[in-house]
């Protein structure tokens, strides 16, 4: 019954999701052609600011609501709704500090040429304004959403996902086509949470959530998410982070070339992670309830077998492939992103680490998340910074690339003193990723042979 479910589920969470990037890949290949790679960088930069502040502050409200066994009081879920709607208005408010302060800061600056990094374009700081509406939009998503995904309800969910991708794809192609300038990418977020909005209240199935405030259900929900939160703050520094570090050393341009490869190398990253959190979260949470540790341990590696077969596989493809794939889809303003999407590769295998850590979460142990996420920061940010300040975007890649190592050990251990650890799936998780790496270079070896 729960492989079932996992298969069923699995396979819902990915067909949609990988749909839904796919329709943003081919609105990406259209707006390549229409705008200047500056304009990506500069959204790009944006939109790391906005969702990096909606982490550092996120309080696990939909893990609340997944691992929580108090489900049928309404007053819970008024309170996590109401609790979403104040976080979005304080999120708006910080936004607009934030854009503020950028502004007295270019200000200061003026004598520099706007194009000694990103920070300097006065571009930046009016995107900024702009997308400040996003948290209050989103905080008056229903809870319903979290409801649909405890339940492994995941159809509607999905549709809504769809439905926002698809019509913000239209929108941003149509006014990048007219107007030729940044605010079609713009206009394509805000698009995009004003359907999963509306959608959210009038699509999915459940009760209508009101302004309520039970201060017990409160202190419960924060309580807990405030492990969420560091955990947040230190995956949002992971995965966008370096963004924020390299904006302060380049320039529009090559933040556009690592966004596009980016981009291309994070398809699959997020097509798994989203597998993970969607479903497997849920569904270890589920087994977890049973109190039966071998049980857990059990379902957790069968989750992990096939799921690490397909991290090697993406990795193998891409790191062997990504200079062709990137000269056969853009054209040559775009063709250094091959190079980095070659490099960026390695981080795919980051999903393992986040699925493990799923079961940390299941088993109410937050801190072990945010533990292996430290370890990984403690490496990446000061190599990171020294390889920037010495002028080396290429060994910057370089070890964004590789700097999982520690995490991935210390995720590994965490195991083991849970008492979830399996040598020989461990090491049957490297036999793949070697023997994926094989059948990258045969496939690159073979391709060239053919052209």
């Amino acid at each position: 019954m729960l492989k079932t479910k996992i298969l069923k589920s699995s396979v819902l969470v990915t067909s949609g999701f990988a749909l839904s990037q796919l329709l943003r890949f081919a609105g990406n290949l259209i707006l390549t052609r229409l705008l200047t790679p500056e304009y990506f960088g500069l959204v790009g930069i944006a939109v790391v600011v906005v969702a990096g502040i909606n982490m550092i502050t996120d309080m696990g409200f939909s893990h609340s609501v997944i691992r929580s066994r108090n489900i049928e009081n309404r007053a819970f879920l008024n309170t996590v709704w109401t609790l979403q709607i104040i976080r979005g208005f304080l999120l708006s408010v910080i936004l607009l500090v934030v854009a503020a302060f950028l502004y007295n800061y270019q200000a200061n600056h003026n004598d520099v040429s706007n194009h000694a990094n990103i920070y300097h374009d006065r571009d930046l700081v009016m995107v900024l304004l702009v997308l400040s509406i996003i948290p209050i939009i989103e905080g008056f998503n229903s809870t319903n959403i979290y409801l649909q995904n405890r339940e492994l309800k995941l159809s509607r969910l999905i549709i809504i996902d769809l439905v926002a991708q698809v019509l913000a794809v239209l929108v941003t192609v149509l006014l990048a086509y007219y107007f030729r300038n940044i605010w079609a990418l713009v206009s394509g977020f805000i698009v995009t949470s004003l359907t999963r909005l509306l959608m959210s209240h009038l699509y999915l199935e459940g009760a209508p959530t009101r302004f309520q405030l039970d201060r017990k259900t409160a202190i419960d929900v924060l309580h807990f998410g405030k492990w969420i939160a560091l955990s947040s703050l230190t995956g949002f520094l992971l995965s966008r982070g370096e963004k924020l570090l390299l904006g302060g050393f380049i320039d529009a341009r090559l933040m556009g070339l690592y966004t596009l490869a980016f981009f291309l190398g994070n398809f699959g990253y997020q097509v798994l992670t989203k597998v993970g959190s969607t479903v497997f979260y849920p569904v270890l949470c589920e087994v977890q309830r049973l109190e039966n540790h071998a049980q857990l341990k059990k379902s957790f590696y069968e989750i992990r077998a096939k799921f690490d077969i397909l991290v090697a596989l993406m990795v193998g493809f891409l790191f062997f492939n990504g200079q062709f794939l990137v000269e056969l889809l853009y054209d040559d303003r775009y063709h250094y992103s091959g190079w980095i999407l070659e490099m960026l590769s390695f981080t795919i295998i980051i999903a393992i680490c986040s699925v493990s850590e799923q079961v940390f979460m299941a088993l109410g142990k937050p801190r072990l998340m945010t533990y292996s996420q430290l370890v990984h920061l403690a490496v990446l940010i000061p190599g990171l910074y020294i390889a920037m300040h010495m002028k080396n975007f290429e060994l910057g890649v370089i070890v964004i690339a590789f700097s999982f190592l520690p995490r991935y050990g210390f995720t590994l251990f965490s195991l083991y003193k849970i008492r979830l650890f399996s040598l020989i799936h461990e090491l049957a998780t490297i036999a793949y990723i070697v023997f994926a790496m094989i059948f990258g270079w045969l496939f690159s070896y073979f391709l060239k042979l053919s052209i």
